[in-house]
């Protein structure tokens, strides 16, 4: 019997646990039931069944029974694997049923083929229509084959007698071997071959963290036979291809922001400096990750692209402003700090204004808070060390390279003179 169970749960405000953690309880609890053979508890929102779980690992070929001991031994791997829970095979064993196995040489022996074998014993077990039966308007099948009495066990289909094409009678066994195995219901593939499916969900640790293991394990302490693959699937697989196609975003972006400022500044050299507050956001933004917590998600991987577009901006305003007071006739050393006392108030203001416009979704314990939580950290935490980085390391990093071109045109007009 196969039964399901949806829990609705109160308001995030009035739990102190997660839902996932709920789950995990649940699990736990119904794990000790005698009466209870397989079960799996799903925290996806989506209804029972609805959402793939996080780990699928695929094991490929041809030969079930190789498959099948393949996937024992990758599901005894994920069972020990940190972070892994509620890990099962996914193939059903299948149902009993009678195989007949004929054999060919045997059958031809006796002037039959395999098509004649299988017709005798579908005649006799299951049933022909020889003929129709009408009446008052309505037809009725007459179906031709054994007696009840003759069709209940193993022994009466070995027993059957397969007419023989030049006439006489053998029974099923001479030609046949009989016997009571379990069927398969279905059978899954991947790109044409045989699959096998090993399914885990993931407590306590992020998914991208146990497939890492999971693919260390694998490849130490489960050796594969010839002609059967392991493949990572589920949650995990389209997360990973969303992590790729997010970097390709952030490499774009930084690109095109580079782009856009090079035709402002009308320099390759300042927005290149002005960059150098990107990758010092990246470090904020892991701080504020690690500091709530939380892991790279889909979520925080968007909030790292605003970020891109976010944090040049209090550079720009600055590198600008410097280059305005130089056009202006300051020196260097006098127009960097004139600007940093000049802009730092537009700096912390819109610094500040974010950031705590960002806070109320970090702080939120709501319905749907752990879904932007993460973005709202990765924000106010790369805007706040890209802040500090603004103030103190670009307008150095713009004195050093500036300082040294200007020495260098100096010694170039120097030896111009000295030539002249």
């Amino acid at each position: 019997h196969v039964g399901h169970v949806m829990l609705r749960l109160v308001p995030q405000t009035r739990r102190t646990r997660g839902m996932k953690e709920i789950g995990r309880a649940v699990a736990d609890v119904v794990s000790r039931w005698p009466e209870v053979q397989k079960f799996n508890v799903d925290t996806s929102q989506m209804g029972p069944g609805g959402g793939s779980k996080p780990i699928v690992i695929d094991v490929l070929g041809f030969d079930f029974e190789i498959l099948q001991r393949v996937a024992e031994q990758v599901l005894a791997v994920v069972n020990t694997t940190e972070g892994a829970v509620d890990a099962e095979i996914g193939r059903d064993p299948g149902r009993p049923e009678i195989r007949v196995e004929i054999d060919r040489v045997k059958a031809a022996a006796h002037g039959l083929n395999i098509s004649q074998v299988a017709n005798s014993v579908r005649t006799l077990f299951y049933g022909t229509t020889a003929t129709m039966y009408r009446e008052s308007d309505e037809d009725y099948d007459i179906v031709l084959r054994l007696d009840e009495s003759y069709r209940r066990t193993i022994e009466d289909i070995a027993q059957a007698e397969i007419a023989l094409p030049g006439g006489g009678r053998i029974r099923l066994d001479s030609v046949a071997e009989i016997e009571e195995r379990l069927g398969a219901l279905q059978i899954d593939r991947r790109n044409q071959e045989r699959m096998i499916q090993v399914t885990a969900d993931v407590f306590g640790r992020s998914s991208g963290e146990v497939v890492r293991d999971l693919r260390r394990r694998l490849a130490e302490e489960v050796p594969l036979p010839s002609g059967i693959g392991i493949h990572f699937g589920g949650t995990a697989e389209d997360q990973e291809e969303s992590f790729r196609q997010m970097t390709l975003m952030l490499v774009l972006g930084i690109l095109l922001v580079y782009m856009v400022m090079a035709s402002q500044f009308e320099s390759l050299l300042d927005p290149f400096l002005i960059l150098f507050a990107i990758p010092f956001a990246f470090t904020g933004v892991a701080i504020s990750l690690t500091v709530l917590r939380l892991t790279v998600s889909i979520m925080s991987f968007i909030g790292m692209i605003l970020l891109v577009g976010v944090v040049v901006n209090n550079a720009i305003v600055l590198i600008d402003y410097i280059n305005l007071l130089r056009a202006r006739g300051q020196a260097l050393t006098e127009a960097i700090r004139n600007a940093g006392r000049s802009r730092l108030r537009p700096v912390l203001i819109t610094t500040l204004t974010t950031s705590l416009a960002m806070l109320p979704m970090i702080l939120s314990r709501g319905e749907g808070a752990a879904t932007w939580k993460p973005m709202a950290a990765t924000i106010v935490g790369g805007l706040v060390f890209s802040m500090l980085i603004t103030l103190v390391f670009v307008p150095t990093l713009y004195s050093l390279v500036h300082s040294r071109m200007a020495r260098k045109r100096e010694q170039a007009a120097a030896e111009k003179g000295v030539k002249a």
